[in-house]
């Protein structure tokens, strides 16, 4: 049973969401048993997902996040005179997938393709893992969203032996997507 969250009203891609304790609400943290490999393929198994909050350093995260706003910036992403980390999009700006992003943020790709999450990766799979060469970063302007999907569809390639990692770069609230 999901956590009920109290919103009055949440949207996504303009859609009111479904916000009922049996359609909505919190995602089960698996903090608590990050040293436990059983538990967690368990988790894996019950739920569908491990959310694992405070997993990744926050300070490494807060630098990937200026590194791509800068860029965004310096592209003229963001209104200018505030803060580029902020990441406050211009007003009417349409943008998706970044992925090329990715390639001018050396901490993301270390948080991403080295480090503690591919570590991780190698002790709950219990052997060497590979990550995709293509990244799929969201710097969806707002009021875009991402449309309901399955990862599977777009990242099989005809096995299930297949993990998506979602890394939020910053405090992400409620309204905005969060946990």
């Amino acid at each position: 049973m999901l956590t009920p969250i109290k919103q009055e009203t949440l949207t996504s891609v303009g859609h009111e969401l479904n916000c009922s304790p049996d359609a909505f609400g919190s995602l089960k943290d698996s903090s608590d048993i990050i040293h436990q490999l059983n538990a967690l393929r368990q988790r894996m198994q019950d739920d569908g997902y491990l959310y694992l909050s405070g997993f990744l350093n926050a300070e490494t995260i807060w630098q990937a996040r200026q590194e791509l706003c800068d860029r965004l910036s310096a592209e003229g992403c963001l209104v200018s005179g505030t803060p580029s980390i902020e990441a406050i999009a211009k007003p009417d700006l349409n943008m998706h997938f970044r992925p090329d992003l990715v390639h001018s943020s050396p901490t993301l790709q270390t948080v991403l393709y080295s480090g503690n999450t591919i570590k991780f990766f190698q002790q709950f799979l219990g052997g060497k893992v590979r990550h995709f060469d293509y990244t799929w970063l969201r710097a969806v302007a707002p009021g875009l969203g991402t449309y309901p999907h399955c990862d599977m569809v777009y990242m099989g390639r005809g096995t299930s032996n297949l993990f998506t990692s979602w890394v939020p770069l910053g405090n992400v609230p409620l309204e905005m997507g969060g946990p």
